[in-house]
C-alpha cells in the first residue's frame, strides 16, 4: 500500500483532515518515479512542478511547499478528487473516468480553459 510505503520512508511534518504531508528529498520527478517503482498509479501527470500519482484510493502529490523543495501529501480520493478537484490533470484523473479513459479537461488549478 502506496501509504504505508510513504509513512514508512519519509518523515510527517503536517496533517490536516484531508490528508497527510511528509517531507524528501531530491526532485519531485525522482520521489515521483520512486513511489511509482514501488507501486504503479492507476494514473499519473504533472502540473506547474508538482507531480500527481493516482491510486484506487489516494491521490500522492509530490512537489514543494512553502519553503521545502520536496513535499509528498498523501490525501484520500475522496477529499478532493470527487468533487473534481483534479479534474485539471486530465484523463485518469476526472472523476470516474479510468486511467486510459477519454473525459478530463485541459484546464488549469484556477478553472478551466
Amino acid at each position: 500500500d502506496i501509504r504505508s510505503y510513504v509513512a514508512g520512508h519519509y518523515q510527517e511534518y503536517s496533517r490536516d483532515v484531508n490528508g497527510k504531508r511528509y517531507v524528501c528529498t531530491g526532485s519531485p520527478t525522482q520521489v515521483a518515479n520512486t513511489l511509482a517503482g514501488y507501486q504503479r498509479p492507476a494514473a499519473r501527470a504533472n502540473n506547474a512542478g508538482t507531480q500527481y500519482l493516482r491510486y484506487d484510493n489516494a491521490i500522492v502529490s509530490i512537489g514543494p511547499d512553502g519553503t521545502r523543495p520536496c513535499s509528498i501529501r498523501v490525501e484520500d480520493l475522496s477529499a478532493g478528487y470527487n468533487h473534481g478537484a483534479f479534474i485539471f490533470l486530465g484523463p485518469g484523473f476526472y472523476p470516474g473516468a479510468p486511467s486510459g479513459g477519454a473525459g478530463g479537461s485541459p484546464g488549469g488549478p484556477g478553472g478551466t480553459k
